[in-house]
């Protein structure tokens, strides 16, 4: 077992593909420690019901950033990847990109909209409650607005297999975001639209700078309007992924805020939070797949993708292991450090968080792949049986620890149904 871990090590480390995860490895590493540091200025200067309320703006924003994004993040990799090796790539780069940006203005204009004319309902959807004030859903707003263009230029960068120019802006990005959570440390929401707003500034400009170098390249129509087609038939089945994905995340604390109150989801998201920080290492090594299966398997490589991904699963769970032993073993001192010793309330919980680290891993492998092989939405069955699972559990539970258990089962759930999806579309590849 040791030997064919160190092989596997090996084989991956040794290759281009090896090379990238590693530097995308290391680039999460410090934006792991930038989100740390923003989730220890909250719980230092504001408090349990600050990281609360921090935590279900983050969470309404991040539904209205999946319906903005209308699964641009997914498609545009995956279709920038085939015209990796095209004599006209540039073409393709610049009627992708202007594509992705009509489609997330049009998706962002329609949300807006909605809000307006019915602000009532919005509010109840996102918070659970008939009227707001208007700095909340504005700081809300501004959230899922820089979650929406940081994520397009990455994934520009990521099919584009320009893994350095990745790095370099994600990390840009969250260091920015980092500088101006502490300059607003004192106030929830101003700590939210003045980091994010600034996030979205800071992406605005890469995606101007890169509109400008592709400037000489003409637009043709039949190719635009192609693209529009393409992208947006893809990407709708994907944005239905990543909306329920994210309220997989919103629905428990909405469930927990209204059975319990602020605190107890301030505890439940201070408990989840850890391991989710550390699962990104997982989600953007993961976009490296995507965009590598993507390329192999317009080639019809279907055996050197199977080993790839064996290798890299038994990497994965691996890492996950010492992961989650490590969070584990010292899930109180990292209460402490991360947060303050006003969270203990969440140390007993963090173990089945930090549980589910090891079937989030394996979901995590296998959701770009998925993604680059079949058109099929596969990973939205399995979110969406998933979520059905814990809200089930969650509707019994009559604890914080007993929510936490749901979590932990529902992951596992999830796990196994991507992996078993991954298996069959291999098979059927390979048949075909």
């Amino acid at each position: 077992m040791i030997s064919l871990i160190r092989d596997s090590y090996k084989r991956v480390r040794n290759s281009q593909l090896g090379k990238d995860v590693f530097y995308v490895f290391m680039a999460q590493v410090v934006i792991m420690v930038s989100v740390f540091c923003i989730n220890k200025i909250i719980g230092v200067f504001i408090g349990v019901a600050g990281f609360g309320l921090f935590s279900l703006i983050k969470r309404a924003g991040g539904v209205l950033s999946a319906v903005q994004k209308g699964g641009v993040t997914i498609a545009l990799p995956r279709y920038l990847a085939r015209f990796d090796k095209s004599t006209h790539r540039l073409v393709f780069h610049k009627h992708l990109l202007i594509t992705s940006l009509l489609i997330v203005g049009g998706y962002t204009s329609l949300t807006i909209l909605l809000y307006i004319l019915f602000p009532s309902t919005f509010n109840q959807l996102l918070f659970q409650q008939d009227t707001l004030a208007e700095y909340l859903i504005l700081a809300t707003f501004i959230f899922s607005f820089g979650e929406v263009i940081a994520g397009l230029i990455y994934s520009f960068f990521q099919g584009k297999g320009d893994f350095k120019q990745y790095n370099i802006i994600r990390i840009t990005g969250n260091l920015l975001s980092l500088l101006f959570s502490f300059i607003f440390r004192y106030n929830v929401v101003a700590l939210v639209i003045g980091s994010y707003a600034v996030l979205a500034i800071f992406s605005t400009l890469v995606v101007l700078v890169e509109l400008k170098k592709l400037e000489k390249i003409p637009i043709e129509r039949r190719l635009l309007k192609k693209s529009i087609t393409t992208i947006f038939s893809y990407g709708s089945t994907r944005m239905g992924y990543e909306l329920v994905s994210l309220l997989r995340d919103v629905l428990p604390l909405s469930i927990i805020l209204y059975r319990f109150d602020i605190d107890s989801v301030g505890l439940y998201s201070a408990a989840l939070s850890i391991p989710l920080t550390i699962s990104p290492v997982f989600v953007f090594t993961g976009g490296i797949f995507l965009q590598r299966v993507s390329s192999l398997y317009k080639e019809r490589k279907i055996h050197a993708i199977r080993k790839v991904m064996n290798r890299v699963l038994l990497l994965f769970i691996v890492i996950a292991v010492l992961g989650t032993l490590f969070l584990i073993a010292l899930r109180q001192p990292l209460m402490h450090l991360f947060y303050s010793r006003a969270f203990d309330g969440a140390v007993e919980m963090s173990i089945f968080f930090s549980l589910s680290l090891v079937p989030r891993a394996v979901y995590l492998l296998y959701q770009n792949p998925l993604d680059a092989i079949t058109t099929k939405p596969y990973n939205l069955i399995a979110v969406v049986l998933s979520t059905i699972i814990l809200l089930a559990l969650l509707f019994f539970a009559t604890t914080l620890t007993q929510c936490a258990l749901a979590y932990l089962l529902s992951s596992i759930v999830m796990a196994a149904l991507s992996l078993a999806f991954w298996h069959l579309q291999i098979k059927k590849s390979l048949i075909s």
